[in-house]
């Protein structure tokens, strides 16, 4: 059975981005994935929905086992960092509206779900960093230093969305491509 869509409303969302070095990022992704590059850099989220009310962001979260952790303190800026790698909030708003698309671990381990989210009326606003952390990034097994730094913060505000199922995909062995369900290209 499929499931129908679900509709929202998106009070406040924020994406810390951070950028990564390309081959650093390739290492983490399924066989056949491929980066998309921003300047020579990928560009990497963590999505966040934090409470709405105050205009000031202050979050800390902690997984129950305590191995995972993100800490935010921002607040609302006129424009993004100046070492962002994208040149105007634009080109970031248009990067990201176009990466609608999200794959989570399925059922076995050779299946990755999908889901894709739709919106209306789609805008960003860019975040001033006070003090940003993930245990994510800072894992230098998984990044070595020099290898990931903050790139920038774009806040969503009142932002109706769908979440629909889209077509997982099947991740083969390693020195294969990943394949659709009916064994071809996703």
């Amino acid at each position: 059975m499929r499931i129908p869509a679900v509709a929202g409303l998106i009070r406040r969302r924020v994406l810390v981005n951070f950028r990564v070095k390309p081959h650093v990022a390739q290492r983490l992704l399924p066989p056949g994935f491929e980066p998309k590059l921003v300047r020579g850099w990928v560009v990497v989220s963590i999505p966040l929905l934090v409470p709405d009310g105050e205009e000031g962001i202050d979050l800390t979260m902690r997984s129950s086992d305590g191995e995972t952790s993100v800490e935010l303190v921002a607040e609302a800026a006129p424009s993004l960092p100046t070492s962002s790698r994208f040149h105007s909030l634009a080109e970031a708003s248009a990067f990201f509206e176009a990466g609608s698309l999200g794959y989570s671990p399925g059922g076995d381990a050779h299946r990755l779900d999908a889901v894709e989210l739709r919106t209306s009326g789609w805008s960003v606003e860019p975040l001033a960093i006070r003090h940003v952390f993930s245990s994510f990034f800072a894992d230098e097994r998984l990044f070595p230093e020099g290898s990931v730094e903050f790139d920038s913060a774009l806040l969503m505000r009142n932002v109706e969305h769908e979440w629909h199922i889209a077509q997982g995909v099947v991740v083969a062995p390693e020195h294969e491509a990943p394949m659709a369900p009916d064994g071809g290209a996703p």
